[in-house]
């Protein structure tokens, strides 16, 4: 957030004053931050991307999503809508941060307030060495060399010279943080030379100079050097803390092959104007700097020089070759020999840049603050003339030499104006000058060295502004240049539209996709969605095999983005190159100035485009969409819930995620108990059951074992319950519910294939059974999950009879047996449509208990069915007597067993024998089917008292 906010920040300034190449870099700085700080957002994206479906289904990755989606959202608004730090209080150490010390590459933990005034930035202590890169470039590095300063041990090759044994080596050292009363020192080995900065051997003082450094006040400080080596050497600098801590880092340096020799500089054989002395050097660099009193302090060519221009580069690190360009003069207030601090300071007020002919303006307008001034007129010098640091330590720090400084140059410039430098002389005599210009269009500072005190004979001389005529220089301008640039986004939903319970696949849904937003501007830019609005896709993707029901449930929305934008840069460029010997070197320096400018105005340009760009990514990064099912297919309900039928959801750019979207599916349970018919009471002994469900993929009723995963399971009570042993992967206890898929269609028939020991089977037939312990030729108990029975528990009882199941198949529906036999299934339902009526069939059953007809207690039994409970027949037997005459050759007359009548054979003992009586009588304790021990009485003949006529034990 903080990161976003800084960015948004660095943003605001930047576009307010898009020519300020401070500004510019401080953008670029706070966006690098932004990606880095940002990274572990987008690692987290990837993260969430790659997991499976089943685990962004998980409750807590849900809720780490929309953490996650909150978080992406606020640092766009942070980004958007940045509050500025610090405001209406005393600068804290973020804000001392952001405005003195954020060039700086590792933040500081304190500051205390120095002597001259300014906050003096402390953290932890750091050194290096490292090779000077002196490379060209239009520069936003920071002043200190980052990468150097985090390293140990680094291994630098140099060139040799071409044509020559030795080679000359940059080398660079730097310290970040060092404590007050601190000092460090360069070792350099016996067999090397120290040069100085014109390329000669340095001498006593230069090398002390060079080689050692103490540091007070000081937050930063870097330096360069040359050293003439002939073979491979080493080097060390070393860190003497005030409190005898050392800090030591090495620099191996190799020597390579002969180097092709280097073009001269264009202006590396300019001459001084007739009429002004001579200047120190010709070309040179930044050799030093240091951050003393929370101010940058410069070396060039090891002379102490001052910045003339607030806010740009200005350091070793990166630093072109200049080239001097004219004298001037400096007058003495403006300069204190010896205060390096106060003299930049002075330079910087603005006066002395009047003095140097480098007064530019910073802001335009007028600004509210009156940063301690006495008159408007004043208020504006300073608002016009100052940049937003130089502002800003006026406002928070008024006493400090820097803001003193300030307030007099700004009295002094709104008093005398700027139109004539010479007015801004208030001394006899002056300082000869002189001013050293980095390559064109390169934003470094334009550097000036303090010569010799103008002779009091010639301080009413006029120091020229422009070359003698003897030498020559050429005008150019550059006008103002144009960028445009582009970029597409899609944003593709896939839905993943999932059962609630069971997770399958669900084909058939509509769903409706509307996107938060449709187009816009940003940053000047336009943006426009296609299609400009919402799409309704309709899932599918059921597959007819095994993994029907894993696949499907998938539909496809693709919107793309398309955003351009153009940009100006707002300024034009223009200058003079010279002087030189002739007009043809002075008109093709200014032709390269020129070319040089106009890549710098396109690359401001294009600056406004990619930062524009940047800002739309940004903003567009994620697109919010509703996400609405308007059509839920047959045997499921809307699901309100977590991934329920209405969601909103955030879709990264450039993305192809899956959306789960559930859908809450029909389900019942079934339950039965098991008495004897007769008794009514429970039976001990076991049924056997069995499960089929409907297989849209085979198109028959398929037996328990792969996708079906339903049987009947006793339980501990004695009762009988369909269990599902599926494992659907889910958070929900499916482990005895029946569930509406679109494999199945809510189809199910329920079977006994073994009845109790002791009981008939529950055969369609008595007369004509089928197989023993399988469902051919029993009846069936059709089961169909409806919209009616959602939810419901079923107490499955004979009444529920419902469907047949033959002894083979002969057509019409198929049922494939647990045995892998293939038999018809009839089932009794009013249509094929679903949830049409089901025709249940009678269930009852009536049996002839007396075959002879000659028993005298009961001759039928018959089964009604009781709802609530599945009935079994026990299985009934016959006892038939017949008497017979022993002495003779056949049955004596009367009835056989048939009751038919029989004529006797002999003349005696052919009387009926009718009326006998017998008892019948168990030999040990019978144990009844239904677990019931003791004495049963099966006489139904009883005499008008109701006492039984017949008596069985």
């Amino acid at each position: 957030m903080a990161a976003s906010n800084d960015w948004g920040l660095a943003h605001q300034a930047w576009m307010a004053d898009l020519d300020n190449a401070v500004l510019e870099s401080k953008l670029n700085e706070a966006i690098a931050v932004q990606e880095e700080t940002c990274a572990p957002l987008y690692a987290a994206e990837d993260l969430y991307n790659q997991i499976s479906e089943e685990e962004r289904s998980d409750d807590r990755v849900q809720d780490a999503y929309a953490v996650w989606a909150a978080i992406l959202a606020a640092t766009y608004a942070a980004m958007e809508n940045p509050v500025a730090t610090g405001a209406g209080g005393e600068p804290d150490l973020a804000e001392i941060t952001e405005m003195l010390y954020d060039d700086l590459p590792d933040a500081p933990t304190g500051s205390y307030i120095g002597s001259m005034g300014l906050p003096i930035a402390t953290g932890e202590t750091r050194i290096s060495i490292s090779e000077w890169v002196t490379d060209l470039y239009d520069g936003v590095d920071a002043h200190i060399n980052a990468e150097a300063l985090h390293a140990d041990d680094l291994v630098i090759t140099v060139d040799r010279e071409p044509g020559e044994e030795y080679a000359i080596v940059p080398l660079m050292v730097q310290v970040e943080y060092p404590a007050n009363g601190s000092t460090s020192e360069i070792l350099l080995p016996e067999d090397v030379v120290l040069l100085d900065f014109e390329g000669n051997p340095a001498d006593t003082d230069e090398i002390a100079s060079i080689t050692k450094a103490s540091y007070t006040e000081t937050s930063a400080s870097a330096s360069g050097f040359y050293v003439k080596a002939k073979q491979d050497f080493s080097v060390e600098f070393v860190y003497h803390g005030p409190d005898g801590s050392e800090l030591r880092k090495t620099l191996q340096v190799k020597l390579g092959e002969s180097k092709v020799a280097a073009k001269a500089a264009a202006n590396a054989g300019i001459s001084t104007y007739a009429a002004g002395p001579t200047p120190p050097f010709t070309t040179g660099k930044i050799t030093s700097i240091a951050f003393e009193g929370g101010t940058w302090l410069i070396w060039f060519n090891g002379q102490e020089a001052y910045c003339c221009s607030h806010g740009l580069n200005g350091q070793p690190n990166g630093c072109p070759t200049y080239s001097f360009s004219y004298v001037s003069k400096l007058e003495p207030g403006q300069y204190t020999p010896g205060n390096h601090y106060a003299n930049q300071v002075n330079i910087w007020g603005g006066l002395g840049q009047l003095s140097l002919n480098l007064l530019e303006e910073k802001h335009s307008g007028t600004s509210a603050s009156t940063y301690g001034l006495e008159s408007e007129s004043a208020e504006a010098a300073a608002y016009r003339y100052y940049d937003d640091v130089q502002l800003w330590i006026m406002a928070n720090y008024p006493d400090s030499l820097a803001a003193q400084t300030y307030r007099a140059s700004a009295q002094a410039l709104a008093e005398q104006g700027t139109e004539n430098r010479a007015a801004t002389y208030s001394g006899e005599n002056g300082y000869y000058t002189y001013i050293y210009n980095p390559p064109a269009g390169y934003a470094w500072q334009i550097v000036a060295i303090v010569g010799e005190e103008i002779p009091a004979e010639s301080s009413g001389e006029e120091v020229p502004d422009a070359p003698d005529a003897e030498y020559y220089s050429a005008n150019w301008s550059a006008p103002p240049q144009t960028a445009s640039g582009s970029f597409d986004l899609t944003f593709t939903i896939n839905t993943d539209k999932q059962q609630l319970e069971t997770a399958e696949k669900v084909d058939g849904a509509s769903i409706t996709i509307t996107p938060s937003k449709t187009g816009g501007s940003i940053d000047g830019g336009t943006w426009q969605m296609s299609p400009a609005g919402a799409q309704t896709v309709t899932t599918s993707g059921h597959t007819q095999d095994d993994k029907y029901q894993t696949n499907g449930g998938d539909a496809t929305a693709t919107w793309t983005v398309h955003y351009e934008v153009t940009k100006t840069s707002t300024t034009s460029l223009s200058g003079q190159e010279g002087p030189f010997s002739s007009q043809a070197e002075a008109d093709a320096a200014a032709e390269a100035a020129k070319n040089a400018a106009i890549s710098q105005l396109q690359a401001e340009a294009q600056g406004m485009v990619d930062a524009a760009i940047a800002a739309a990514r940004a903003e567009l990064a994620t697109i919010r969409f509703s996400y609405d099912e308007v059509e839920i297919p047959y045997g499921f309900e809307e699901f309100n819930g977590s991934l329920g039928s209405h969601q909103t959801i955030t879709v990264p750019a450039d993305s192809s995620n899956d959306y789960v979207m559930k859908n809450d599916e029909w389900s019942l349970q079934v339950n039965l108990k098991k008495v004897d018919s007769e008794t009514g009471e429970q039976i001990a002994g076991d049924a056997l059951y069995e499960v089929y469900e409907w297989d849209t993929v085979t198109q028959q009723y398929v037996p328990y074992g792969g996708y079906n995963g339903y049987r009947v399971e006793r339980n501990p009570d004695g009762t009988y319950s369909v269990v599902n042993d599926t494992e659907y992967g889910t958070e929900y206890d499916t482990s005895r519910t029946m569930y509406y898929t679109q494999r199945n269609e809510g189809r199910f028939v329920i079977v006994e294939t073994r009845a109790p020991s002791g009981y008939y089977g529950d055969w369609s037939d008595v007369e004509h059974p089928g197989t023993a312990d399988t469902p051919l030729g029993k009846r069936g108990y059709y089961i169909e999950i409806t919209a009616a029975n959602d939810g419901s528990v079923i107490t499955l009882d004979n009444t529920h009879y419902s469907a047949d199941i033959a002894t083979s198949y002969t057509g019409g529906t198929k049922l494939l047996t647990s045995g892998g036999v293939e038999t018809t299934v009839t089932i009794y339902k009013a249509s094929e449509e679903p949830a049409a009526e089901v025709q249940y069939q009678d269930a009852g059953r009536a049996y002839n208990t007396d075959n002879s007809g000659t028993a005298a207690n009961e001759d039928n039994y018959t089964m009604t069915p009781v709802a609530g409970v599945m009935q079994n027949d026990r299985v009934l037997g016959e006892i038939s007597l017949s008497k017979v005459d022993l002495d003779a050759v056949r049955y004596i007359g009367g009835r056989d067993t048939n009751g038919d009548a029989m004529a006797s054979g002999q003349a005696h003992a052919d009387a009926r024998l009718d009326g006998a009586v017998y008892d019948l009588y168990a030999a040990e304790d019978i144990q009844h089917p239904d677990g019931v021990t003791g004495t049963v009485d099966y006489s139904k003949i009883t005499y008008a008292d109701g006492t039984p006529i017949w008596h069985t034990t």
